[in-house]
């Protein structure tokens, strides 16, 4: 006797999964109303195949043509390649529960509990669960390699040189930063105040963290490189910060390198980054001025 109502049921838990997984590969959150809708018609056909008994070629068939229908129904795919894509993905992951699930039912599950596993509720919840874990195994995946992806992409090996003395570290493209020096219109990059040390003397770090802004103590050569630089950042008022000139920058990613000199560069206490690794924040306008090596 077919059961439609746990069928459909059934259906709606399993695909809503591996769409969800689906979705945060292709960077998509599905539509869950035109999901159900399109499931309710996979189901329909998967009760025609059941209850004419089709041949296994046609069931195959049926089936290809359901998943088609779910995925391009709740997702807004544009083109073919992203309909490809979203196939490879979803059909991968339908694998992997499947094997999961025939592996784990062969060789965890004793031969004397087998026959009740097989062919009830307790089968139903025993997919669940593996579903939860791929789920959760998954989102902690795909989560780890975005940062990885936005780490490989974003982070690059940085050198500043000032007054023959020099820096090397890790710096990160901040989009968000677009400060300029209002009189040279040099773009500006954020450094953490450890690089300052390495780099300034402490009559210029003094100056940094002072907020006089007395130059008395400075020595001349150094207050040449002294720039005010206007900022405001979001729920702050706007402020004025100390950047000093320094002779270049250098940073390269995949084995290219870039050089831009007399920039600008604010060293802060703030913290900058997420990640540990990165001391300073390259302004995205370093590009548009910059030479490569």
């Amino acid at each position: 006797m077919l059961h439609l109502e746990a069928l459909w049921a059934l259906n709606v838990w399993i695909d809503s999964c591996l769409l969800w997984v689906t979705g945060r590969f292709i960077h998509q959150s599905p539509n869950w109303e035109r999901f159900l809708i399109a499931t309710t018609l996979s189901t329909f056909l998967q009760a025609v195949v059941i209850f004419f008994q089709l041949s296994n070629g046609f069931a195959l068939m049926m089936g290809f043509l359901s998943s088609l229908l779910v995925v391009t129904l709740s997702f807004s795919l544009r083109s073919f390649k992203e309909i490809l894509r979203s196939f490879y993905v979803l059909y991968s992951f339908a694998c992997l529960l499947g094997g999961g699930i025939m592996m784990t039912a062969q060789f965890s599950i004793p031969p004397f509990l087998y026959k009740y596993v097989s062919d009830s509720l307790i089968m139903l919840g025993f997919v669940a669960l593996v579903l939860i874990v791929i789920l959760m195994g998954s989102s902690h995946f795909i989560s780890a390699f975005r940062l990885k992806h936005i780490q490989q992409t974003f982070t690059y090996q940085v050198s500043i040189e000032v007054d023959g003395q020099a820096w090397e570290g890790f710096g990160f493209l901040d989009s968000g930063n677009h400060l300029v020096d209002p009189f040279t219109q040099a773009p500006v990059m954020l450094a953490s105040s450890h690089v300052a040390r390495n780099l300034l003397p402490q009559e210029v770090i003094n100056i940094k963290d002072s907020s006089s802004f007395d130059l008395s103590s400075v020595p001349v050569k150094w207050q040449r490189r002294i720039r005010m630089i206007p900022s405001r950042s979001i729920h702050s008022s706007n402020k004025i910060m100390i950047g000093i000139v320094c002779d270049s920058v250098q940073w390269s990613i995949e084995g290219k390198k870039y050089r831009v000199r007399n920039i600008p560069v604010i060293f802060t206490d703030q913290s900058l980054l997420f990640e540990n690794d990165c001391s300073c924040l390259l302004n995205p306008l370093q590009f548009q001025q910059c030479q490569q090596l």
